[in-house]
């Protein structure tokens, strides 16, 4: 799988059309979400700060790896000091990025995880051909003291599982 294929399953994870229903989801440490979901995925969040525009992952099929890939625009002027996002679907929150320095260029901030391989336990979603949502906490502390805290849900369709798990499986 090349690198641009492997963009769409990031890209198709958050959708802007489409009749628009709140699903109520529980995430980590028992707390419920509602967040916005369409017949052709997720659809992005937003407050008053930001608004996501990117939650999935990109594939390097060379190397069999998996990175989770992130990115917001950011619609005020404060600068932002810390970045941090969680995938908080399971019952342990796991923590996908970390960024203290976070750069925006024209207002957008975009950060990645480390890549990980399909023997990675918090892969296991993968593993299954249903359709599988995934739920992300982004906190934004910024300069002037402020923090925000969206959830982002990204849906990753069961059918795309057995093309992912292939692009997963290195070769060679």
């Amino acid at each position: 799988m090349t690198k641009a294929v492997a963009a769409l399953f990031a890209l198709g994870t958050l959708v802007g059309c489409s009749t628009i229903q709140n699903e109520t989801f529980t995430i980590s440490g028992g707390e419920s979400v509602s967040l916005p979901i369409t017949s052709g995925g997720a659809a992005p969040t937003e407050n008053d700060f930001v608004k996501m525009a990117v939650a999935g992952f990109l594939v390097n099929g060379s190397k069999g790896e998996l990175s989770y890939t992130f990115g917001f625009f950011v619609k005020g002027s404060d600068a932002l000091s810390s970045v941090a996002v969680e995938d908080v679907s399971d019952r342990e929150a796991e923590l996908l990025v970390d960024d203290h320095s976070p750069q925006l260029r024209n207002h957008y901030w975009t950060g990645n995880a480390a890549p990980r391989t399909l023997s990675d336990s918090n892969l296991h979603w993968i593993l299954s051909d249903n359709t599988s949502i995934r739920i992300y906490r982004v906190t934004i502390s910024t300069a002037s003291g402020h923090t925000y805290k969206l959830y982002q849900a990204s849906v990753y369709r069961g059918e795309a599982k057995p093309v992912l798990r292939r692009a997963l499986t290195p070769h060679g």
